[in-house]
């Protein structure tokens, strides 16, 4: 357990520089012993704080920084949780480059995925001195992801250009249309389009994961009909495709009928493709490893 008297980080009104370090480095352990032990995590950071991260990359343009500013700064979201866990407030605002902001905000700005998940997860408003963070987002797929995978709410208002509040789907719709007539700048027209298309998609399938899972559903449907015989392989299918999908096909034969033999013929009482649980895994590794890893994710 950390043994640093909480009496002492009191008095001096100050974090401890080992307790700041500990956060830059996701050091959860010590940091939640700290807590434990009466420490405050709305407390001041020291003066010196540039000079305890100095072997830290250390985000330039930050100031009045807090535990949760750090712990977002350097991504650690198991901290962020830890910090909020143990009262740490969650909308206080830092400067950076001289404008109040919200590790919220912060995390958004500086394109910090999985502390902007966190921050959401644990209540974070994603409007900002009446700024809606989803604005940025609509023009950062990856981020988006992280925000509807966070459970951000895809409704809260956008101001656009006429002072109009419209929806984040509305403002994409109109912002893409804008872009389609500006040739100047037609790579917005793409972006605003995906993220028009996730909007869209959350929304009808009334969940963001709803919408990553619908061409999975679809498959399932696939499956179900070929294993009642009302679809079938193709001669030309991949071998591993026939065989997690319930058939077989043999590369030496493609396009010409084989007739069956013992070697080649499914054993009685067993389905020619792969167990079901196996068929749910590799799905689920497809499609789920996408709606978990929003900075690697293709839809």
């Amino acid at each position: 357990t950390y043994s640093l008297c909480p009496s002492v980080a009191i008095m001096t009104n100050r974090v401890p520089s080992e307790i700041v370090l500990a956060t830059a480095n996701g050091d959860v352990a010590t940091v939640r012993s700290w807590l434990e032990s009466g420490g405050d995590a709305n407390q001041e950071l020291p003066d010196d704080l540039r000079d305890i991260l100095a072997e830290e990359p250390y985000e330039e343009g930050l100031d009045g920084l807090r535990l949760l500013t750090v712990a977002t700064a350097y991504d650690r979201g198991d901290l962020i949780r830890t910090l909020v866990a143990h009262g740490a407030e969650i909308e206080h605002e830092c400067y950076f480059f001289g404008c109040e902001v919200t590790a919220l905000y912060l995390a958004a700005d500086l394109r910090i995925l999985d502390a902007a998940r966190a921050l959401i997860e644990s209540g974070a408003d994603i409007i900002s001195r009446g700024y809606n963070i989803m604005q940025s987002a609509l023009l950062d797929l990856p981020l988006l992801r992280a925000m509807l995978i966070a459970g951000a709410d895809y409704t809260v208002p956008i101001r656009n250009s006429s002072d109009e509040y419209v929806s984040p789907e509305a403002y994409a719709r109109s912002r893409r249309d804008h872009y389609v007539r500006n040739i100047a700048v037609h790579d917005f027209v793409g972006k605003y389009g995906a993220a028009l298309a996730m909007l869209e998609g959350t929304r009808l399938a009334g969940s963001y994961k709803g919408y990553v899972l619908a061409p999975y559903k679809e498959l399932l449907r696939l499956r179900s009909l070929l294993a009642r015989g009302r679809a079938r392989i193709g001669p030309d299918a991949p071998e591993a495709v026939a065989r997690l999908f319930g058939g077989r096909t043999d590369a030496t034969t493609r396009g010409r009928a084989r007739p069956p033999t013992r070697r080649h013929r499914p054993p009685p009482n067993r389905a020619a493709g792969v167990p079901d649980p196996v068929f749910w895994k590799v799905m689920e590794y497809w499609r789920l490893g996408d709606w978990r890893r929003p900075e690697t994710a293709y839809l």
